[in-house]
């Protein structure tokens, strides 16, 4: 299995050797082994804000105000289920904006992908000049399929706030599903350079990258260094399982999904369980335990 040893190394001289590697990667053009699929790469953003509503009915307003604060208060404890139902009155009642980018964030935790693109959209209807919304759409669009649009709407959110670090994560994302990995790799890059505040997700689509180039001690390497900012990461976990796949590393391959199985909670990725179905069966008729 490999071993989780934190580097010494800043995450700019890492990026700047991985750079390097998969420059030489693209010039020889040479895929060395046949990839496995990959797990959806999720960073979406709630950032809860306190937003005061203001109308003509104060007694209408102070619930509104109460009843956010309190959606927020569940959400900080992650307590989505308690949220919900205070977020969805209040969407329904008012043009809330932050309301409005909570919601959307709380049913994508419940894995509701089509409801919390439609709050989105509303989210950007109110305020159409908030990074945020155009942010969380971006990625909602992608979790479905939708990579051209989540594409277009990530590049809104940068033109509003070209210092938003999940926009350029996502983007990455989204420019990795297509094929077109240069440009991933700048972005990703841009958002360690806007100081990304999770940046196990950025290194956890530099893996992805690297292994969909059949780059697997690479993409070994980018992997391990996510789960250094984040152990309870989920799918830097799967990643390692898919490089343990391919080299045919059955057990390692089993321990490393069931961590990921652990952690990936409401987004764990069903194909997985196809994987885990292939390898205990091919273990099976090799006499393996």
């Amino acid at each position: 299995m490999f071993k989780r040893k934190r580097s010494t190394k800043s995450w700019s001289v890492r990026a700047i050797e991985f750079m390097l590697v998969m420059v030489a990667a693209f010039i020889t053009a040479s895929i060395l082994f046949p990839q496995p699929e990959t797990v959806e790469i999720r960073v979406i953003e709630a950032e809860p804000q306190v937003q005061v509503v203001t109308t003509t009915n104060t007694a209408s307003d102070a619930l509104i105000n109460a009843s956010y604060e309190a959606a927020l208060d569940y959400m900080r404890a992650e307590d989505y289920f308690k949220s919900v139902g205070l977020l969805e009155a209040i969407t329904n009642e008012a043009d809330h904006y932050w309301a409005h980018v909570s919601y959307s964030f709380v049913l994508y935790e419940m894995g509701q992908y089509d409801h919390a693109i439609s709050v989105a959209s509303e989210g950007i209807r109110i305020n159409p000049d908030d990074a945020v919304a155009w942010n969380n759409r971006c990625l909602l669009q992608a979790l479905i399929g939708n990579l051209s649009d989540g594409l277009n709407d990530c590049d809104q959110s940068i033109a509003i706030n070209s210092a938003y670090d999940y926009s350029h994560n996502n983007r990455c994302y989204i420019l990795a599903e297509m094929g077109e990995y240069q440009d991933a790799l700048q972005s990703c890059y841009q958002a360690l350079e806007n100081n990304h505040r999770m940046p196990e997700w950025v290194y956890t689509n530099l893996g992805r990258i690297a292994l969909k180039q059949g780059l697997d001690r690479s993409a070994a390497d980018m992997f391990i260094t996510a789960l250094d900012y984040n152990p309870e990461h989920a799918e830097a976990y799967a990643g390692l399982g898919n490089i343990m796949l391919v080299q045919a590393n059955y057990t390692e391959a089993l321990e490393f999904y069931e961590l990921y199985k652990i952690y990936a909670g409401v987004h764990y990725d069903t194909r997985y369980d196809v994987k885990v179905s292939y390898i205990q069966e091919t273990m099976a008729r090799a006499g393996q335990n």
